[in-house]
């Protein structure tokens, strides 16, 4: 048998929009296409012979800014400033203590907080009802937890 935890199984549904995939699929294709064209590919060699050298230097200055290492390098300047305005605390997309954790999902996050705790076997976890998420309570079984359902009262 394995020691370690059995993976922890995505709820089966992906957190991808249409908007999120034609994203992805235009920026594939831009790279694609000017690879092809301009990236010193076939048709860039043959377009090398058949037009001007003035018309081609021409078209690389316009085709120079689709060039993808110049979009990864955009990406990666627009994180880094996200991060240091979060550290810095003068982020409006971050009001935290500077404290911030990463995960998958809120599930994979909770089996982490878990792991990390290493309650003893039997502990008491308290679980409010309204807030609960298909798989926490399977979560909170396999780590060898009791659940304590607790109700909020409305104040009214």
């Amino acid at each position: 048998s394995s020691f370690l935890p059995p993976p922890l199984i995505p709820r089966g549904q992906l957190d991808l929009s249409l908007a999120d995939f034609f994203f992805a699929l235009f920026h594939c294709t831009l790279d694609a296409v000017y690879t092809t064209f301009f990236g010193g590919g076939l048709v860039h060699r043959f377009l090398t012979y058949i037009l001007p050298s003035f018309v081609m230097a021409l078209i690389n200055i316009v085709v120079s800014s689709f060039h993808p290492l110049q979009r990864i390098e955009k990406y990666e300047k627009l994180i880094a400033q996200r991060w240091m305005e979060m550290e810095n605390g003068s982020s409006s997309y971050f009001q935290n203590d500077g404290e911030v954790v990463v995960g998958l999902s809120v599930r994979s996050l909770f089996d982490l907080y878990l792991s990390a705790q290493s309650y003893p076997s039997g502990s008491e976890i308290v679980i409010v009802p309204p807030v609960t998420i298909p798989g926490m309570i399977d979560i909170v079984k396999y780590h060898g937890l009791e659940l304590v359902p607790v109700d909020i009262l409305s104040i009214e």
